[in-house]
């Protein structure tokens, strides 16, 4: 109930329906092209965004929440994507982050952010965070509904009756992969070490900024 007021009148009690709306990211969303400010990231990061594709980042996404019926439409198109995607982070993780994780560039010439281990961890995880409330939301309002495999993938598979293709049952978030998770703390590992080394060099040039 809510109590309504209107000008010259007694407020009243008038029954109010919420419709409950649902947050879903979609890694196909498209925006418009913007200008590129920032150095192309390298082949093995497996984080380069085209510029007229969706944010680069989940939270940046622009979507308004949807409706339960529009959610569930737009989870059959999105759910595979984020499932392609986020295979991809997790094998470029395990295959090439972690085994060089002390050979990651916090720095490259002039001073920027080198191989942008920051950035990379700060992917993994909010690529991941992202398939898990897609699957929190899904098992609370469209339990049972399968998307398209994306063809191999590592969702949680099914092969149901009368089926030509393998169908996923549900999103496979790797919350439980050894071998993410170890890579995930290399990352962290290798970015307290970049922060530390950020730390020293503020602090040698702080005696020659003072000496100008």
């Amino acid at each position: 109930r809510a109590k309504m007021f209107a000008r010259g009148h007694d407020p009243s009690e008038q029954q109010m329906q919420v419709i409950p709306h649902y947050p879903l990211w979609d890694p196909g969303e498209r925006r418009p092209p913007v200008p590129r400010t920032k150095a192309v990231v390298g082949p093995d990061q497996g984080e380069a965004d085209d510029e007229e594709t969706g944010p680069r980042m989940p939270y940046q996404s622009r979507r308004e929440p949807l409706s339960k019926q529009e959610w569930i439409e737009a989870y059959r198109e999105a759910a595979p994507r984020v499932q392609e995607l986020l295979d991809g982070i997790v094998r470029t993780a395990v295959s090439s982050w972690a085994p060089r994780k002390d050979q990651l560039q916090c720095f490259a010439p002039g001073g920027e952010a080198g191989e942008d281990v920051l950035g990379k961890l700060e992917r993994a995880v909010s690529v991941q965070r992202a398939c898990m409330q897609m699957q929190d939301t899904a098992s609370n309002i469209a339990k049972g509904l399968s998307f398209p495999d994306p063809g191999g993938s590592s969702c949680v598979k099914f092969e149901g009756a009368g089926q030509e293709a393998p169908t996923c049952q549900k999103l496979n978030c790797h919350g439980n992969d050894r071998q993410f998770n170890e890579a995930l703390a290399a990352l962290q590992a290798r970015n307290r070490v970049c922060n530390q080394m950020m730390l020293q060099r503020e602090f040698q040039e702080q005696p020659k900024a003072a000496a100008m």
